[in-house]
């Protein structure tokens, strides 16, 4: 078995505690099938959910085509850990949502241009910031009314937000293996 202690420095409500040991950290839940009836509540995505065996086989499968395509263990643990449970609360909460995008309104070409150079200038003179970077993404994806361009800007918003939370998480086990 794959045992593994949590990194969180204390109990961050997922479930397994910190410092505690937790087997197959790296667990991804089977895809949500399409419902033809009213949609099913739908269950959090957490180890004691699912039999070692199906635990074992899905995160073979998952990683093994994530490596294939060049994704890090390290973002795969990301979507599993935090953003997977994270849209099943939401979905919980809500249900599915349809709303209007609202996005390509007076102002916002204007702004997601500002917003690009202050980027690129930050960037040129080492002051680049996470913030300004998401800033960037999110001012374009207001900006834009093609819906294929719209999902592509907001694929770049959710990109960059993980790899935000990436830089925080290792931030932090940087500063819990410098206390070993």
């Amino acid at each position: 078995m794959n045992e593994q202690r949590c990194r969180c420095p204390k109990s961050c409500g997922c479930g397994h505690g910190g410092g505690q040991i937790w087997v197959n950290k790296d667990v991804v839940p089977p895809p949500i099938e399409e419902p033809s009836a009213p949609p099913k509540k739908l269950e959090l995505a957490r180890p004691e959910y699912f039999s070692s065996g199906v635990i074992a086989a899905v995160t073979k499968k998952i990683t093994d085509l994530a490596a294939a395509n060049g994704a890090s263990e390290e973002d795969l643990k990301i979507y599993v850990h935090d953003i997977w449970p994270e849209r099943q609360r939401q979905h919980e909460k809500w249900g599915e949502q349809n709303h209007a995008d609202g996005t390509g309104a007076k102002g916002d070409n204007e702004i997601a241009a500002v917003t690009k150079k202050i980027t690129d200038l930050a960037a040129a003179n080492g002051a680049l910031t996470w913030r300004m970077i998401l800033e960037e993404e999110v001012s374009e994806a207001f900006a834009e009314t093609d819906e294929a361009k719209l999902r592509a800007e907001l694929v770049q918003v959710a990109a960059v937000a993980q790899a935000w939370v990436a830089a925080l998480d290792r931030r932090t086990q940087a500063r819990l293996d410098a206390l070993h």
